[in-house]
């Protein structure tokens, strides 16, 4: 070891420090290269991986929709899961409303160091040809989560028990039975769904009272309880008001007996109470089940064809070729008739569910009919998803009791995406949302998913996310909607 003297002082061993202190330096920088080298290998093969996994969300989009007939049999579509593929796990999911679907194909992966890893690509799909035939019912918007829902406005028609409702538009059209007519019984009010508020639009009397409407093409089509005929044709907008254009007589029928009225691909469904047929009887006297045409003159609709359910018909929706029919039938709760040719209606088949509870709602979407009835008890169901892809065929896919008080009857379902909108005419609630995704499985959606408020709901319609209901009860016209706090 060398000592230097500079000055009156001695330093030591500085050449070996020097050099242990350069090697710390070039052992930082070396592993500072080979760290920044593998980062950016692991960058590369992340990116890669993203790549691929971005290929086979785009390749499972396309092959779903393919798999699934969506240009041959739009209500086909459906969820697929596939089987593994390497590293990644592919999903193709499908979510509808009225008209609409959205797919979702999502691809997810874990890196090296378990990172989870999702890519997903959405597209939405629409049924322009069913848009046409539902005229003004195809509603484009999906449910938020639901899992919270109040009813922030609310308005009052006098106590004269709301029957009936259908909205289009932000125009919400109601239907009235009052207790001591004359009085009026058709209301249109308008909806803002930015400021949330009812404004009162207009209301006439047209009859002792109307049981059931269905608004399509600017005019509504009404049962009342007159003595004189059945069936209203309003026309809902013209300069002067809401008038009654024509009024029609169901063949060989007495008055008031209508239940249920239905608007598809211009004719226009009608369902009666049971109608008894002592001999002689007419042609149609004891039919339940008409078809009239609107296509000529929607003002005037022409009687086309009737079938003898020898049940009353509490509801009826219409897709393609078929008709579904809510009954009172102990038997067969719903049927389902072929009605291409009006004049011959056929029978293709029928449901029946345990118990002699009436089916007295059915909705259809993405051939499932959805049938609610009367409340059962706690070893039966009071709710059903059902399998019409072959209408010839139906199969039951699940089920729920709903819990509901004695007496009560479920009155309302609309279905969108992963859930079901069930209005009751119950004493402690009249609002329940139910997660549908997994039919076996039927569960609420959430632990406040239930609307409490006693309210006797007799009809529900939803529109861009909020839910409308016709009460007897209360106020006779409500609307609900999710709240965005998180349920509690």
């Amino acid at each position: 070891m060398k000592v230097e003297s500079i000055g009156n002082k001695k330093i030591n061993g500085f050449s070996v420090l020097e050099v242990l202190i350069a090697m710390a330096i070039l052992t930082l920088a070396i592993s500072a290269a080979i760290m920044l080298m593998f980062s950016n290998q692991s960058v590369a093969l992340d990116s890669d991986t993203a790549n691929e996994a971005l290929y086979k969300a785009k390749t499972v989009l396309e092959d779903g929709r393919s798999k699934t007939k969506s240009h041959t049999d739009f209500d086909s579509i459906k969820s697929i899961t596939y089987p593994p593929d390497s590293i990644y796990t592919k999903k193709f999911s499908v979510l509808s409303v009225p008209c609409m679907k959205k797919t979702i194909s999502q691809v997810t992966w874990s890196t090296e160091v378990l990172r989870p890893q999702i890519i997903e690509v959405r597209t939405y799909l629409s049924d322009v040809e069913e848009a046409l035939k539902l005229a003004g019912e195809c509603d484009p918007v999906f449910p938020t989560e639901w899992d919270n829902p109040y009813s922030p406005t609310s308005v009052g028609i006098g106590g004269q028990g709301a029957t009936d409702i259908d909205v289009q538009n932000n125009l919400i059209y109601l239907a009235s039975d009052p207790s001591a007519p004359p009085k009026e019984d058709f209301f249109i009010y308008q909806f803002d769904p930015i400021a949330v508020t009812l404004t009162f639009v207009s209301k006439i009397d047209v009859s002792d009272g109307l049981m059931a409407l269905d608004f399509s093409g600017g005019y509504v089509y009404a049962a009342n309880e007159d003595t004189a005929a059945q069936l209203l044709v309003i026309d809902a907008d013209p300069p002067g008001g809401p008038f009654v254009a024509s009024i029609a007589s169901l063949p060989d029928a007495p008055a008031g007996v209508i239940r249920t009225v239905n608007v598809y691909n211009k004719k226009l469904y009608v369902g009666t109470q049971y109608l008894a047929c002592p001999p002689p009887c007419g042609a149609a006297q004891n039919h339940e089940f008409h078809i009239y045409d609107l296509l000529v003159d929607p003002a005037n609709p022409t009687w086309l064809g009737s079938y003898n359910v020898n049940h009353n018909i509490n509801d009826i929706v219409v897709n393609g070729d078929y008709a579904y029919l809510a009954t009172s039938d102990n038997s067969s709760e719903l049927y389902v008739y072929n009605i291409s040719n009006p004049p011959s209606i056929t029978l293709a088949d029928t449901f029946d569910a345990p118990g002699n509870e009436d089916g007295n709602v059915v909705f259809f979407l993405d051939n499932k009919i959805y049938l609610g009835r009367h409340r059962t008890p706690a070893a039966r169901k009071d709710f059903y998803m059902l399998n019409v892809a072959d209408p010839t065929d139906i199969q039951e896919l699940g089920s729920k009791n709903l819990g509901l008080n004695p007496g009560a009857i479920v009155e309302g379902v609309v279905v969108r995406g992963n859930f079901a909108f069930l209005a009751f005419d119950n004493p402690t609630f009249s609002l329940k949302i139910l997660n549908i995704s997994n039919p076996a499985s039927i569960v609420d959606n959430s632990t406040c998913s239930t609307y409490n408020f006693p309210e006797n709901t007799s009809s529900m319609d939803m529109e861009d996310n909020f839910v409308f209901t016709a009460n007897r009860s209360n106020d006779e016209l409500r609307v609900i909607q999710d709240k965005p706090t998180v349920c509690s």
